[in-house]
C-alpha cells in the first residue's frame, strides 16, 4: 500500500510540474483606505429632480453636507496563462478579480468584479476576449487627460453629477477583440448583447434571468457596441502625444425604437516633468421616449507636474451641461480639482480637493469635498 501511495504522489507531482511548465499564474492586488470630508452650501433639491449618468442613474439629493467617512477597498486579481501547443505562438488566459468594498448600509460588499477569458498572440498583435467589467472598447479612451490621482468623476461619486462616457463594458458582460499594435496604438472593439444580462451559464432561457430572447423577431433589452483607439507613444518634438478616440452605439427594443450614443476624444502632451491634456465627450441617452433624450456634454482640461521623483501635483477643470428633450438646463456643473500625490514605491499617498458649482445641475449648490487616500500594492 505504501508503494501505491508513493506512486500516486509521484504521478500527481509530475502532472502538477507539467502543468506549471505550460502555464503561469500571477497574483496582483492592492488595499486602500480614504478619509473623506468636506462641506456644501446652497439649496437642497429633492430626490427625483435630477438623476446622474445621463438620466439613467438613481435620483440623488444634492446640497446635503458631505458626511465624514472612511472608505476602503481591497482587491486580488488572479491571471493564469497557458501556451497552446496546437496553436504555436498563441496562448489562452483566464483572469478573475476578487474585490471587497467598504460597508454599505452596515453590510460589506464583496464578490467577483472583473473577469475575462482571452485568446491571444504571444507577440501581442492580437487578442480576443469574453469578459465582464474590464476596460475594453471605447472605455480605453476615457481618461486621456493626465491626473496624479482620481479622475474627475471619481471623487465622491454621483452626488456631484460629474459623469463618464457611456460604454459597453462597465459592469457589463461582453465579447470582442483588440489589435494592440495597430498604427502604433491600441484598437479595441467590444459588444454587449444585453446590458441587463450577465447571468451564469446555468440560467434558464427566460427574460426573468436577464437573458435576451427573440419575441416576434425583436430582442428584449438594450445592446451596445463600442470601439476605441489609444496611442500614447507618438513622438512630437521633444515630447510624447497621447491620442484617444471612442464611440459607443446601442439599440433599445421597446415601444419606441431608441439609440443611446456616446462619443469621446482626448489629447495629451508630455514633456519632461510637465503633462497637459484635454478631453471632451458627449452622451445621448434615451429616457422613455425619443422626445425625452437626455444629452450631456463634458469638457475637461488638466495639467500635472512631477516636482520630484516622489512628489507630483495636478489641476483639472471640468465643465458639464445637460439638455432634456432639446431644452438645455441653465445650470452648468463646473468643477475645479486640485491634487497632490506622493509615491512611496509599493505604497502611495494622495490628496484631492474639489470645488463643484451647481452640483447635479442644482443652481447655487456648491460642494467642497476633500479626499485623502493611502494605498498599498502587492
Amino acid at each position: 500500500m505504501k508503494k501505491i501511495k508513493t506512486a500516486l504522489l509521484a504521478s500527481t507531482a509530475l502532472i502538477a510540474a507539467s502543468s506549471a511548465a505550460l502555464s503561469q499564474v500571477t497574483i496582483t492586488g492592492y488595499i486602500e483606505a480614504a478619509y473623506i470630508t468636506g462641506g456644501s452650501s446652497g439649496p437642497n433639491i429633492g430626490p427625483g429632480n435630477i438623476t446622474p449618468n445621463g438620466g439613467t442613474g438613481t435620483a440623488v439629493t444634492s446640497g446635503n453636507d458631505i458626511a465624514r467617512t472612511i472608505g476602503r477597498e481591497a482587491q486580488l486579481r488572479f491571471t493564469s496563462t497557458h501556451k497552446l501547443g496546437a496553436f504555436p505562438g498563441y496562448s489562452a488566459a483566464g483572469m478573475v478579480e476578487l474585490r471587497r468594498l467598504g460597508a454599505v448600509a452596515g453590510a460589506a460588499v464583496s464578490g467577483y468584479e472583473e473577469s475575462e477569458l482571452r485568446f491571444q498572440a504571444d507577440d501581442g498583435s492580437f487578442l480576443a476576449f469574453v469578459g465582464h467589467d474590464t476596460v475594453r472598447g471605447n472605455e480605453i479612451s476615457r481618461n486621456v487627460y493626465p491626473t496624479v490621482g482620481n479622475r474627475a468623476s471619481d471623487i465622491i461619486g454621483g452626488v456631484t453629477g460629474i459623469i463618464d462616457p457611456l460604454d459597453s463594458t462597465s459592469g457589463e458582460s461582453f465579447l470582442g477583440f483588440e489589435l494592440p499594435k495597430l498604427a502604433g496604438g491600441r484598437l479595441s472593439v467590444a459588444y454587449a448583447p444585453n446590458i441587463a444580462g450577465g447571468g451564469s451559464t446555468g440560467q434558464s432561457q427566460n427574460n426573468s434571468d436577464g437573458l435576451m430572447l427573440r419575441t416576434f423577431d425583436q430582442t428584449a433589452g438594450q445592446s451596445r457596441a463600442s470601439i476605441g483607439y489609444r496611442n500614447n507613444t507618438l513622438k512630437v518634438g521633444p515630447g510624447t502625444v497621447d491620442i484617444g478616440v471612442g464611440y459607443m452605439g446601442g439599440t433599445v427594443s421597446s415601444t419606441t425604437f431608441q439609440k443611446p450614443q456616446s462619443q469621446s476624444v482626448g489629447l495629451g502632451y508630455r514633456q519632461g516633468i510637465i503633462a497637459v491634456g484635454a478631453q471632451k465627450f458627449s452622451n445621448k441617452n434615451p429616457n422613455n421616449t425619443v422626445a425625452t433624450y437626455t444629452k450631456e456634454d463634458q469638457t475637461t482640461y488638466s495639467v500635472t507636474a512631477g516636482l520630484t521623483k516622489e512628489l507630483s501635483i495636478g489641476y483639472a477643470r471640468t465643465k458639464q451641461t445637460i439638455a432634456v428633450a432639446g431644452v438645455k438646463d441653465p445650470d452648468e456643473i463646473k468643477q475645479n480639482l486640485f491634487q497632490v500625490a506622493y509615491n512611496l514605491g509599493p505604497a502611495s499617498l494622495g490628496l484631492d480637493y474639489a470645488k463643484i458649482d451647481n452640483a447635479n445641475y442644482s443652481g447655487g449648490t456648491e460642494l467642497t469635498p476633500v479626499k485623502a487616500k493611502f494605498r498599498v500594492n502587492f
